[in-house]
């Protein structure tokens, strides 16, 4: 029951939970409850406990569950060197398979909030991924452009489309369907 406690812990900002989460970081807890505690920890913003969530992020555990969502809570804080970190540990061979389409992920998390350069870097980046030789990047990078409402990815998209069996190509008309909803041109 942890993991889902902890999943709703990150809907509040409080000091309290920060230090209830800090708490229950520093003990023993499950993969999947040390991952929604560090999703939660990043959740804090500008208060969460960055040291924690960067020696998380750099801790290989069972099936990378933990990792992974140290990851995605560097991208929760939105703080500025969380977007470097995350486009140097998504290039191929700096992580794990398991832990790279979660910082795909962390990328479009955080991409969907920054100003004009940095955004573009984080969509050059998740545009690249659509051609990476892990398919779970590769899909991670299409909810990661979903995520930022980048209709300016939707020709990037059918080109990855194109590559894909025809049972595949669904998820991504989906997709592209999506975006071009939030197209204003």
């Amino acid at each position: 029951v942890l993991p889902f406690v902890l999943e709703a812990a990150a809907e509040y900002r409080d000091n309290r939970i920060r230090d209830a989460i800090a708490g229950r970081l520093s003990g023993e807890l499950a993969p999947y409850a040390r991952q929604k505690a560090f999703q939660a920890m990043g959740a804090q913003r500008q208060e969460a406990d960055w040291d924690v969530l960067l020696q998380g992020s750099q801790k290989s555990g069972y099936h990378d569950i933990a990792q992974s969502g140290a990851f995605r809570g560097l991208a929760a804080t939105r703080r500025p060197e969380a977007t470097g970190l995350l486009l140097d540990q998504v290039a191929y061979g700096m992580q794990s398979s398991r832990v790279r389409p979660a910082i795909a992920g962390a990328l479009g998390d955080i991409g969907k909030g920054l100003e004009k350069a940095e955004r573009e870097r984080v969509l050059e980046t998740l545009q690249d991924l659509l051609r990476d030789p892990q398919l779970k990047v590769q899909y991670s990078a299409v909810f990661g452009l979903l995520e930022m409402q980048a209709f300016e990815a939707i020709p990037a998209l059918r080109a990855f489309r194109n590559s894909l069996a025809d049972q595949n190509k669904i998820l991504i008309e989906r997709a592209i369907g999506g975006l071009m909803g939030h197209d204003k041109s």
